[in-house]
């Protein structure tokens, strides 16, 4: 990035650790490490890809962004400021400017709520404009989101929804607050391989019109490769390496992202086209060395379908 851009999101030595539960037989619990000293900057309209494996650490990172969570240690900055202190009325500031897109849109959106009090309820909590003005607005990001005509779906609930389309509601309703920064958890990995294109593109769309930056979370690298602008490789709460997406894919240096593009099946690139696939394509190959360990990206092997 240039030298005179400041980033908008900041993470320096942020560290995590969750204590387990009790094992069988009274043992000890233990700590679980989440996050291990990490720091990484992601700046104005730049989609950033945080890439790794379950259990990783790469969703943490994202909550403590969000601020559902904090760190144990290090600091988080929006905008060059500390955000660990943030209480009442500069926390609600500090949410319409940062939002996020959980990975199963059947759990974050409320059974209860219809389509249209689902998107309209953020800004009903932020008081946001009269009765028509959110309206108006509801209906403008489900334009953006693929939702037409707005009028079809405004008064369904979400089991009535496919998956692809619950996904677009959450998108939208993240977007009635028009965020400068959105956290996006791993949004399609519960959706088919055409639909994830088709949010992929929303995703992209929103960056150009709004110049949104985006933290995209996932364990697929060609999602990653077809999305973000740089990104990084994080493996049992480490980055282990990080840069533009192009160069780390087709060079990677570390044995765990060798591992990982490995484990991508039918993972390919073409040189420096936009697109993920072609017919001159190169394949990588990597190995795991000892210190990955046999096992060190099998989770990254499994694509699931819509449900």
């Amino acid at each position: 990035m240039p030298d005179n851009t400041s980033p908008i999101v900041e993470l320096e030595n942020v560290s995590k650790r969750y204590r387990s539960k009790v094992r069988f037989l009274g043992r000890e619990a233990r700590d679980v490490v989440a996050l291990d000293g990490i720091s990484f900057a992601i700046y104005p309209g730049e989609i950033f890809g945080l890439v790794g494996q379950s259990g990783s650490g790469k969703t943490t990172s994202g909550r403590l962004i969000a601020k559902l969570e904090n760190p144990d240690a290090g600091v988080v900055r929006l905008e060059g400021q500390d955000v660990s202190g943030l209480r009442g009325a500069a926390l609600k500031r500090y949410r319409r400017k940062v939002q996020m897109i959980f990975q199963d849109p059947y759990q974050s959106l409320n059974p209860y709520l219809s389509v249209l009090q689902a998107i309209m309820e953020p800004l009903i909590i932020h008081d946001i404009g009269t009765r028509g003005d959110r309206l108006a607005e509801v209906e403008r990001r489900m334009q953006a989101v693929g939702l037409t005509p707005p009028d079809d779906f405004l008064n369904r609930y979400p089991h009535q929804l496919s998956g692809g389309e619950r996904q677009r509601v959450a998108i939208a309703r993240t977007m009635v607050l028009k965020p400068e920064f959105i956290i996006a958890d791993e949004p399609t990995s519960m959706l088919d391989a055409t639909i994830a294109i088709q949010l992929f593109n929303i995703l992209l769309d929103i960056r150009r019109r709004w110049k949104v930056a985006f933290l995209f979370v996932t364990h697929n690298l060609g999602a990653a490769r077809f999305l973000c602008d740089r990104i990084a490789v994080i493996r049992k709460g480490v980055i282990v390496e990080s840069g533009a997406t192009t160069d780390v894919i087709q060079n990677p240096r570390h044995a765990y992202t060798q591992a990982l593009i490995a484990a991508q099946p039918g993972f390919a690139y073409r040189g420096s086209d936009d697109g993920l696939y072609g017919q001159n394509e190169h394949r990588l190959h990597g190995q795991v060395d000892d210190k990955c360990g046999p096992d060190a990206a099998a989770a990254d092997s499994e694509q699931t379908q819509e449900r």
